[in-house]
């Protein structure tokens, strides 16, 4: 059979061979008119045109070269006649690219934040090596252990390359005045070689610096070095003061690695073995009570992750037996021996944003999702209905010899131009939204540094969904609309009503699946909004307004901790000196900070059923404080001076821990005693009962909480102490930047070493409910959004089938029908759509609301108010929608309406 595919490609060949020469005829006559056209004479142009275009002899023996000059003269013309048609309706384009924009715009964005925070391998040598160690079944960014356990951990073998600890804070660069803080990590000498991390100038950590006693030095992260020192390699041997102490710069890293952890940029990096120093407690490496550090490791060449979880698990009870806290009671003593170490991998490092916002960014996502197919939605109704109202055009293209496939690609080509219009439109709004998004990031103490870029990946994530919505939802369209007959589509003016009423049914499951897509955003939406308005107006127990924070540092004055307190003192007795202040209280943590201590409780006739139950949050504070606060002080007294060192132990106790330790009943003059064995034989005297507030954010359950004098504080300095740190609370009628300049002025007058920074209350209060304001304010606008794409879908819907609905129409008012009778026809018709849509969107909620459910604070996932106000708000945008058609409905001219027919 040989023979048989020879002649085959012979005549196969011929007959594209004169395929080729009718479209160089073609062309070639094409081209000779345009420049006949352009003003030159027949035989001139004719010349032209062929010296241009070639002789048919040349183009036969390029016959690839002349379907390439066809393919793109094809594919330009599809473009010009794309842009043509576009032009001719701009509304509908308009709409179409703004429904692409929204909704592959916000995908993108959160896109974006999950691949930053989550995805996206930390910039390192082979990320996928890296491992994090944890003590559990899930790791997190709170999983953290004490130096001794590090210093355990690092010494197992065969199992990793090279492991490092490390842990952060913000430190302060100023040495009186104003506190200039930044954010640093305290890390390791193996960190950066285990990562692969290079210096720009300078050398690095190395596990070198791993000694006690070790030289203060410090590495600058390229952005601070950069803005500091201009990138100068003269900074390697500076001196830089941090809290107060000074450390030689030895290095900067380079551009590409902020830290192991996505989302909070370092600006400066110091070795594990100055945290003595910065910490100011020379016991704290070997203290086996301080939890303080996060541990990852590179996993060992041929080793694989349950290789190596085998390995670490096998040495886990030899290395807690080593590290027993001795302080601890035997229960807990016991507890610790029974825990166990375990490895995750850690390609994209320990996030702490992600950590804080992974089931948020999980409901965006899954929210802007069903944006992105209501858009969809909105952009194929608009194309279904464009591509119906194209028939006649279609019909006579067809009749004059267009084939159907060349009409395909036309309307293709115009999708593709809408896909790729909405993509970059969609990508302007995603760099809109994500600075939004990223201003709204809160973490606790920790700045976010975030930078989006628009790489690779949320490129191709972008225009392959803008592609995707273009071809797939112009090609059902654009096959329907050259599906016609030519000679039925040009009679009496065009219609079809078997393609134009497939198309209405089309557009009303599209508008059904709208409504009911809307119905889950919108009451998600609600949800959220009523969940921060529920969480915003919730009592957090004390006054907020007119309260002013100021946190005052006396330990770089350079004197010893008894004269740094006594600094303190003074400065305290001068704050309550001051004009338009009413008062002024000092403590060690200010509530809402989301920080604190807590230790477990022990009194007569309390036997918890867990050890945690026993647990209490614990406040350490000044006489005058619950004045101050404006906390309300249900029975006994406040704290007064003569609560001091030396004299009966005294604590003050909520309202929660009346209940849980007393058993509701009054507990004044009784006794407890707090679990820490270094002061295992103080017993506190309950004194006061005050009414239960927030220790650490708005939105957690109030727990059992305790309020011990600072003059008797206990704990990490049994019996008293002197403070060298103290948060001052100052209740002021004056403006806050007034106020901050005259504690500036009196701290000064004291020592110009003191450093002050400053916030108020209310600062601290919006902090704490960041991340609901911006799920609730992001689930809004996305809700608002879904309505508005529902009201633009319905309103499209409706205006088409009153369009096709004319002649029927014109013959009901011809017939004596009255006007309003129609606008409540179509009204009716519009109402019982959303009604649909509405129905299959309530079982959706129902369903899907649960998984926000961990999210909301006094608010179920199933709140019927806040799902009956959804369904009232889809069913008032059916009528809105419906309005406007309506009343063009009936205002239809009936004889007007019979002669179209």
């Amino acid at each position: 059979m040989a023979w048989y595919h020879r002649v085959a490609n012979i005549f196969r060949s011929d007959r594209h061979q004169q395929q080729v020469d009718r479209e160089f005829a073609f062309h070639l006559q094409e081209r000779t008119d345009d420049l006949i056209a352009r003003g030159l004479p027949p035989a001139r142009a004719a010349r032209e045109a062929r010296r241009r275009f070639g002789n048919r002899t040349a183009m036969a023996e390029r016959t690839h070269d002349v379907d390439h000059l066809l393919w793109l003269d094809t594919v330009s013309a599809d473009l010009r006649y794309a842009v043509r048609a576009i032009r001719n309706d701009p509304l509908v384009f308009c709409v179409a690219v703004v429904s692409m924009a929204l909704g592959i715009g916000a995908n993108v964005a959160i896109f974006s934040l999950i691949n930053a925070v989550l995805l996206r391998p930390l910039p390192v040598r082979d990320p996928s090596q890296l491992v994090v160690v944890g003590s559990g079944k899930v790791t997190s960014a709170d999983d953290v252990f004490t130096n001794p356990l590090w210093e355990q951990i690092r010494n197992v073998r065969g199992a990793f390359d090279g492991t490092f600890a490390f842990t952060d804070d913000n430190f302060n660069l100023s040495t009186g005045g104003p506190a200039r803080r930044v954010h640093g990590y305290v890390v390791s000498g193996g960190m950066f070689a285990t990562l692969g991390v290079a210096a720009a100038t300078g050398r690095l950590f190395s596990p070198a610096d791993d000694t006690r006693g070790c030289e203060p030095v410090v590495v600058l992260g390229n952005g601070f070095w950069r803005q500091d020192y201009g990138s100068a390699a003269s900074a390697v041997g500076r001196t830089l003061y941090i809290d107060n102490t000074p450390f030689r710069i030895i290095g900067a890293v380079t551009s590409s690695f902020t830290s192991p952890q996505p989302g909070t940029g370092a600006q400066i990096f110091m070795p594990l073995c100055t945290m003595p120093l910065l910490s100011h407690d020379p016991g704290i490496l070997d203290d086996r009570s301080s939890w303080m550090v996060s541990i990852m490791a590179r996993l060992h060449g041929g080793v694989t992750l349950p290789q190596a979880r085998a390995m670490l698990l096998a040495q886990s009870a030899g290395i807690y037996a080593a590290t027993v806290p001795g302080d601890w009671g035997k229960q807990q003593q016991q507890d610790y021996l029974e825990r166990q170490l375990h490895i995750w991998p850690a390609a994209s490092g320990i996030s702490v944003v992600g950590q804080n916002y992974r089931t948020a960014l999980l409901v965006l996502m899954g929210v802007v999702g069903i944006v992105l197919l209501i858009a969809c939605a909105n952009v194929a109704q608009l194309l279904v209905a464009r591509a119906a109202a194209r028939q006649r055009e279609m019909a006579i293209r067809l009749a004059i010899g267009a084939s159907r496939g060349r009409l395909v690609r036309q309307l293709l080509t115009e999708g593709l131009v809408l896909g790729l219009t909405g993509a970059i439109a969609g990508l302007l709004f995603a760099h809109w939204a994500s600075a939004v998004i990223i201003r709204g990031l809160v973490v606790a103490h920790t700045p976010v540094t975030l930078a989006l870029p628009i790489d690779t990946t949320a490129l191709s994530f972008t225009f392959g969904m803008a592609m995707l919505t273009g071809v797939v939802f112009g090609l059902a369209p654009a096959w329907g609309a050259t599906r016609v007959d030519p000679q039925s589509a040009m009679k009496s003016g065009g219609r079809s009503v078997s393609s134009r009423g497939l198309s209405v049914r089309f557009g009303r499951a599209l508008v059904v699946t709208q409504v009911a897509l809307s119905l889950v955003l919108v009451a998600v939406g609600g949800l959220m909004l009523g969940s921060f308005r529920r969480l915003a107006n919730t009592d957090p127990g004390f006054r907020v307004d007119g309260l002013t924070l100021v946190t005052a540092d006396a330990s770089s004055t350079g004197g010893n901790a008894a004269s740094e307190s006594r600094l303190l003192t003074e400065l305290f007795a001068r704050l309550r000196q001051l004009p338009g202040v009413s008062s002024v209280s000092a403590s060690e943590t200010t509530p809402l900070s989301h920080s604190g201590r807590n230790d477990l409780v022990r009194t007569n006739g309390y036997a918890p059923a867990k050890q945690m139950d026993a647990l209490a949050w614990i406040h350490i504070v000044s006489p005058g404080y619950f004045a101050t606060m404006g906390a309300t002080v249900v029975a006994g007294r406040d704290f007064t001076d003569v609560d001091r060192s030396g004299n009966q132990r005294v604590v003050v106790i909520d309202e929660s821990a009346v209940r849980r330790f007393f058993g509701g009943v009054n507990p004044i003059g009784r006794t407890l005693q707090f679990g820490s064995p270094r002061d295992s034989t103080a017993r506190l005297t309950v004194v006061a009962v005050v009414r239960d507030a927030k220790y650490s954010s708005m939105d957690e359950t109030v727990q059992p909480t305790a309020y011990i004098p600072l003059a008797q504080k206990i704990g990490d300095v049994n019996g008293g102490g002197d403070a060298t740190k103290l948060h001052f609370e100052i209740r002021s009628a004056e403006a806050t930047a007034v106020l901050a300049a005259e504690v500036a002025t009196a701290a000064h007058t004291l020592s110009p070493a003191i450093t002050l920074d400053f916030t108020t209350m209310n600062a601290q209060l919006a902090a704490s409910v960041a991340r609901p304001r911006l799920l609730a304010q992001l689930s809004t606008f996305f809700g608002a959004l879904a309505l508005l794409l529902a009201l633009v879908g319905l309103y499209g819907i409706v205006s088409y089938s009153v369009a096709l609905r004319r002649n029927e129409i014109g013959i009901r008012l011809a017939l004596g029908a009255v006007r309003t009778r129609v606008v409540t026809m179509i009204l009716g018709e519009s109402t019982r759509l959303a009604l649909v849509g509405v129905g299959i969107g309530v079982a959706l909620t129902l369903a899907t609301t649960r998984l926000v459910s961990s999210l909301l604070y006094g608010v179920t996932a199933t709140d019927p108010v806040t799902i009956g106000a959804a369904i009232t708000a889809m069913v008032a945008t059916a009528l809105v929608a419906a309005a406007l058609p309506a009343w063009r409905a009936a205002r239809i001219d009936p004889m007007g309406a019979l002669r179209e027919e």
